[in-house]
Formats: structure tokens, sequence, C-alpha cells
């Protein structure tokens, strides 16, 4: 009877685990849409193309899920071994269900045998107190002798709980201890820089990072070691054989650095970025090719609640292969404003040139420090003793940055016209009294793209494999990407060649997103033909992989920018096809023998994540001229922390991938370096070489994508803004329209309060959804896209009472 009882308890605590586990996996997926049809097949209801790699990214949940219950089920097996070799006095206490006679002496040496019909005192396991009652077992029925355990077995039960929980607290001792720690000592690691010992990496970026390499453009070569990445759980080192094939560093990522309690009184903040100009202003980044400052702000690091990082967020984007020198200065502390933090042992030897070998410092780096940076801080009128962190760094030649995508769209656009098939037509419905959203024709189709990954998606650029710089690409067979054509009833009865809208959806949404009601009418008003695929890299299918990515090896990421930017040319394709003679005169795509496409006129226009890599998109395509950038944002490292939908991102990213809060920080700065290639954060200076026309439409207080990137993108693309405008920005100036050229226009609804200046979302209403419904402002994008004409169709501000 005892041991189907106790059968019976392991049955049932690993079948709660696995319970228990299936619902973190299912919760997950139905958080990704994994469980529901339109997870593992497309709208147009065929099965997703990468079919295979949704099974591994399925397989890798349940192999989480499967070692997960092997972990559980060896505790428990473990409980059961200690019973079978404990002492006989443990025995008794620990192992109710076992009868002490069913042991032989050889198991427990120096014990006496106890006979099948000994007399046994019945209360002994209970209590351990010899009795004068003799009971004979052999004579009872055996549920006497197991009434008399229960309590004890009650005993066992919450000993095994309290263990149990001992150790999984055990377990995660050391990630807690980590999250509390307020700084380490890394001044012993040699690949951390001595000038900062609180935490490796900081500050960064720096040359202390780079290596000479005469075989780069800018004669360098990144050199993280892995020993200095940011801690991941379980200490996997991270391969950073990703970054260290650049020759520099992003041009427009924020760059870190700690000062012991450091407060923010007196250094420049982003609503007065022209302060950066002030002769007592505490920071200073300086171009040392023109000697001139560079505007920008400083915050602290709301990532990290206790030892908060600095942050130096460039305002414009810093040129390819520049040397910058940072400079900090008379930073108080947050206990005492009036007092000023500290340099570290190691600046200090630097600054008094009494450089000893507990620093960490060699005297080549002091000698370089006074010859090639502290001339540019005393150029600036700095003293020598009031300086606190000082350091350069050398940003990345544009080939190292984006030669790899110029050379992919390049093979893509040379190569012969794409071959497509259609999946189905949803006919239209125009004269049906039918209360349907949408009645047009709707085209799903596939067309074939040359598949620049080593694999599918997820997977890394074949490119990105070989040494820079790389001089020619070759495509690893093909994708069957899948797109949407929607043709609004407008255009079907009255055919004629229209205006060729491509769209690009949000965060991991679809081109399905292209159904949303405003769209629809936009499309019927203007009449536009739309065609909209899905952003490979960031698209619904691809949420699951980012879970991969946490939960594994950091040195996989690379997958992520690498997929965005075949996904950048699957756009591309798509474009190419829509607007070529074989598809416009595809029967599909014709109405009473007449084509519904002008292949001059098209243009394109994301919202959201369609416009952090919308602006990338445009800037890369050899076709695209005019494109608009609804609520944007660049880069990803400046408007993710300030997102309303980072909290849930922010809680991954600690459970399943840094022991501590810091490298958070780290890991999206390092992230950004391998993003360049693929969103606008890298392309921000291209637009206005390639004199491309680009309309940004934000909303202040926007929760989701912080204003602040917007703004960075339209001084980057020479925008104006329309007077009369909502509020100045920084490095904008303000015109009459209509006029032709690129433009910022912000929305403010006055129900919304203004956003925190801190590093932190917004609370209360969001108004990212806001703009793209105002019929004003779609009416500014019809002029846009159509004519090039930038017009205010606002009366007066663009300012509405509550979105």
């Amino acid at each position: 009877m005892e041991y189907y009882l106790s059968s019976a308890f392991v049955i049932l605590y690993l079948l709660s685990s696995f319970i228990y586990n299936c619902a973190v996996f299912w919760g997950v997926k139905l958080v990704s849409g994994a469980i529901t049809k339109e997870f593992f097949f497309e709208p147009d209801g065929e099965l997703v193309s990468d079919w295979k790699w949704l099974f591994h990214v399925c397989g890798v949940y349940f192999g989480f899920t499967i070692v997960s219950l092997i972990c559980q089920a060896a505790i428990i097996i473990s409980g059961f071994v200690t019973c079978r070799y404990a002492s006989a006095s443990f025995l008794k206490y620990t192992c109710p269900w076992k009868d002490p006679r069913d042991y032989s002496p050889s198991m427990f040496p120096g014990s006496q045998p106890i006979a099948t019909d000994a007399p046994v005192a019945l209360e002994d396991i209970e209590t351990g107190a010899q009795k004068e009652e003799k009971k004979d077992f052999s004579e009872r029925p055996s549920i006497y002798y197991y009434g008399t355990k229960w309590a004890v077995v009650w005993k066992y039960f919450i000993r095994f709980i309290i263990f149990l929980t001992l150790g999984w607290l055990l377990l995660s001792a050391g990630s807690a201890l980590n999250l509390f720690v307020a700084s380490e000592d890394f001044s012993t690691y040699e690949s951390c820089d001595p000038i900062d010992p609180t935490m490796c990496l900081t500050p960064f970026p720096s040359t202390f990072y780079l290596q000479k390499d005469n075989t780069t453009e800018t004669g360098y070569r990144v050199n993280i070691p892995s020993e200095a990445m940011p801690v991941t759980l379980y200490w996997v080192k991270t391969n950073t054989r990703f970054w260290n094939r650049l020759d520099g560093f992003s041009t427009i990522s924020p760059i870190l650095f700690y000062v012991n309690d450091m407060s923010t009184i007196g250094t420049v903040d982003h609503s007065h970025i022209e302060n950066y100009l002030h002769p007592d202003a505490k920071t200073v980044l300086i171009d040392t090719v023109t000697g001139k400052r560079v505007p920008h702000w400083v915050e602290l690091d709301m990532v990290e609640p206790k030892s908060q990082l600095g942050i130096i967020q460039p305002a414009v984007p810093l040129e390819h292969n520049r040397r910058y020198v940072v400079g900090v200065r008379e930073i108080h502390t947050r206990e005492n404003p009036t007092a000023y933090s500290k340099p570290s042992a190691g600046m200090k030897s630097i600054l008094e040139r009494n450089n000893t070998n507990t620093t960490g410092i060699s005297d080549e780096r002091v000698d370089y420090y006074w010859s090639s940076i502290l001339p540019f801080l005393e150029h600036e009128n700095w003293e020598i003793n009031e300086i606190q962190l000082a350091w350069d760094f050398v940003t990345a030649s544009r080939n190292s940055m984006l030669g790899v995508p110029e050379l992919l769209m390049d093979d893509m656009m040379k190569g012969p016209m794409p071959e497509y098939r259609i999946v189905k037509v949803d006919e239209e419905q125009c004269s049906s009294s039918s209360s349907a959203k949408w009645k047009g024709r709707s085209v799903w189709g596939r067309v074939n793209v040359p598949n620049y990954l080593s694999g599918g998606r997820g997977s890394v650029l074949e490119a990105s494999l070989q040494p820079l710089p790389v001089t020619k690409v070759t495509s690893n067979g093909v994708i069957e990407y899948p797109f949407l054509v929607k043709i609004p009833c407008s255009v079907l009865e009255d055919p004629q060649p229209s205006f060729l809208l491509q769209y690009g959806h949000g965060l991991f949404g679809r081109r399905s997103e292209a159904f949303d009601t405003y769209l629809s009418e936009v499309q019927e008003r203007f009449k536009w033909v739309l065609v909209a695929g899905d952003f490979y890299g960031m698209s619904r299918n691809d949420a699951p992989v980012f879970g991969k990515y946490l939960m594994s090896d950091w040195s996989e990421i690379k997958g992520a920018p690498d997929t965005i930017t075949q996904g950048i040319i699957n756009l591309a394709a798509t474009l190419r096809l829509v607007k070529s003679d074989k598809f416009i005169n595809d029967k599909v795509m014709t109405a009473n023998g007449k084509v519904l496409v002008d292949s001059n006129r098209f243009g394109y226009w994301g919202n959201s994540l369609g416009g952090i890599l919308g602006g990338g998109y445009v800037a890369q395509s050899k076709e695209l001229q005019r494109g608009v950038l609804g609520v944007p944002g660049s880069p990803f490292s400046l408007i993710l922390s300030r997102s309303r939908d980072f909290g849930d991102w922010h809680n991954a990213l600690i459970k399943l991938s840094f022991f501590n809060w810091r490298g958070v920080r780290m890991g999206l700065v390092l992230l950004q370096m391998l993003l360049d290639q693929s969103e606008s954060s890298g392309w921000l200076q291209e637009m206005t070489k390639k004199n491309k026309s680009i309309l940004i439409q934000d909303a202040l207080g926007d929760a989701e994508v912080s204003p602040l990137g917007a703004q960075l993108m339209a001084r980057a693309y020479n925008c104006s803004t329309v007077a009369p405008q909502t509020q100045p920005i920084f490095g904008v100036e303000e015109r009459e329209g209509p006029f032709v050229g690129s433009a910022i226009v912000e929305w403010k609804y006055d129900d919304v309060a203004p956003a925190p200046e801190e590093d932190i979302p917004p609370t209360g209403k969001n108004t990212h959804e806001c703009p793209r419904h105002m019929l004003e402002a779609q009416e500014q994008i019809r002029k846009f896209l159509e004519e090039g004409v930038i017009e205010n169709f606002c009366e007066g501000k663009c300012e509405k009472p509550s979105c």
C-alpha cells in the first residue's frame, strides 16, 4: 500500500510540474500567437514558409520543459535514494512508508536484524520512545500499520516542501546577490578598463576595446573579450566574433559611463540641448577632426535602480570613421548636492601622472591621454583637477557598418525579375449591402526572393560569416515571401492606373494589419492600391525567436539584425514585383481589362515599427524617393527603455539573460552596434545624401515610441517643422507651408500629460495610435506622397482636445 501511495505522490508531483511548465509554454505561445491558426498559417491559409524553423523554436520551449521536469524528477528520486541508504534511526523519521523489518543487517552495519514476528513498539516510528506494550504485526491487517503513520507522512511532506524551497532559494541566491550589489570590483580583470572599476566595459564605447589593424578603413578593429561582456545566467560566455568584425563603434548609440552616486544637477538635459555649448557644461563630446562639440544630452539609466549608469546621448548622428573625445567634470553627488564625485584611482593616476602598478594603467596609456585626449579638454578651458572621467572612441567606417546591406540590395535589384504565384484572391463585394469594413479585392501571393541568410529566419547572413570588408555576396536559394495587395472599390469601379502605397506594420505585427479600418478608408478615399509584407525578423512569426535568444547564448543574437536585413530585401523585391509590367497586367490586378497600378507613382508609409525600420528601408531602397514615418524613433537603444512595452521585455531580459540590472543597459548598447546595419539608426545620414524626402508624424505623450527618437531622426533628415509648429525642436527650423522637402509634424492632445524627463515610459493615456487616425494627418500624407509637397492641414497648430 505504501508503495502505491508514494508512487501516486511522485506521479502527482511530476504531473503538476508538467502542467505548470506546459502552462508557461503555452502562455508564451499564446502571447505570440503560437497556438492560434495565425501563427502556424499565413492569413491566406497556407502553412508559413519557415515551418521547420517554427518547429525548431517550439522544440526549444519543449526542451526547456523537459529539462525542468528531469531536474524535478531528480529531486524526487534523490529522496528515495536517501531513504534507501540512510541509517535505520534516520529512516524511521524520514521514510515512514517503509517498514523497518524490510531491511537486512547488511544494509546497516552494526545493526541487529528485526525478525518478522518480533514485537515492535507502534509509536517508535513517531516518538522514538520504547514501550512495554508489544504488538504482532503479522497478526494485524496491514492497514493498521499504515494508519498509525499518517502523521509522520505529513511531517515528511512538510520537510520535503521546506527542503525543496531551500534548494530553489540556493539556486537563485547568486542571481539575487548580483541584482542587489551596488558595485562590483572588476579592477583585477585584464579585460576591464581600470579607469572604471565598477563594471566591465564601462566607459563604453572606448578605444580600450579597439586594437590596431592596418587592414581596416579606420586602422582599428573592435576587440571585446568574451570575459568583458555582461555576465549572463549560468555564466555562459558570449562569443564576441560578430562585434569584433567591425572597425569601430556605433554612430548614434548611447555612451555609457559611471560616476559614483551621480546626480544630473547642472547637466545638459534633452529639453535644453542647446546648453551643450555652455562654457560651464559638465560634459563634452568633441569631434577630433573639426574640434567642435557635438550636441548631446545627459541622463541617468533608470533601468538600474541603485548604482545608475550615466548616459550621454548624441543628439545627432556622429560621422563615420571619426575619433571622438568624451569629458566629464564636476558631477555632483545625490547624497550631497554641493559635493563632487571623485575620479577612480585609475583615472586619478592618469590625471596626476602618478602611475602605480596597483591601478592597472600602463605608462603608454598615460602618455596617450596627455598627448591625444586631455589637450582637447584643455582647449575647452577645462582644468585638469576638475576632470572626473575622460576617454575616446572611434566610430565604424561606413563600409564596415552599411557595406553588406548595400551589396545585398544591389545583388537583388540586378537579378532577374522575381517569380511569383497567386495563392488566393478574395473577390470584391463592392455592390454588396454587407457591413464589412473592407469590400475591395484582396490578392494574396508569394514572391521568390534571394535568401542571403545562412539558414532560415533567425540565422545570420552568409556575409556575416566572412571577414570584413565583404566584396561579394551570393544567395542561399530563395525565400517564398508572402505579400498582400488590396484594391479598393473606388479603383475597381473606376478602373485607372492608381497610386501604389507600400505599408509597414507595427511591432510583431504582420501584413494583415493593412485591413485596419483607417487604412481601408484611406484607400477608398484617395483611390490607392496597397501592398504589404511582413517585416522579416520583427513580425508575429518572429516573436518566439527572441525568447530563444534570451534563453541561450547572446552570441546568437546577431540573427536578429541579419534577419531584419533580409526582411528589407524582401520588401524591396515585393515593391519591384508589384510595380512591374508582368504583375500589373496579371488578370487579378485588372478590372474591365484595365491596369490598376501606375508603376511610376508609389511611396511608403509605416507606423510604429514600420517607421522605426522604415527609415532604414527607404534609405536603402533603389526605388523609393518618399516615405512617411508614423510615430517612429531611433535608435532602438534610446527608445526601448522609454517604451511602455519595455516592462515585459525588461523582466524577460533580467530573468532569462543577465544577473545584473546594469548588464541590461549594456546589452542594449551592444545590440545597437549590430542593429545599425538594418534599422534607421545606421542610415540616418543617408537620406539627405540620396536626396530623399521624409514626412515624420509623431505624438507628444507617446508611451510606446518616445518623440525624442523622432526628433533625433528629424535633425538627421534635415527636416523642418510646419508653421505654426506645435513646439520648437532643437536643430529643426520652422517653415511656412507649402514647401518641398522633409518635415516633422508633432501632434498634441490636451488630455495627455507631458512625458517624464527621466528615462522611463509615460503613464496615463497613450497617444501612440492617434495621429494616423486624424483626417488632417491623412490629407497631409496624401499631399506629400502624391506631390512631394509639405502642407499644414490643421487649423493652426496640430492640437486636439483628445485623441
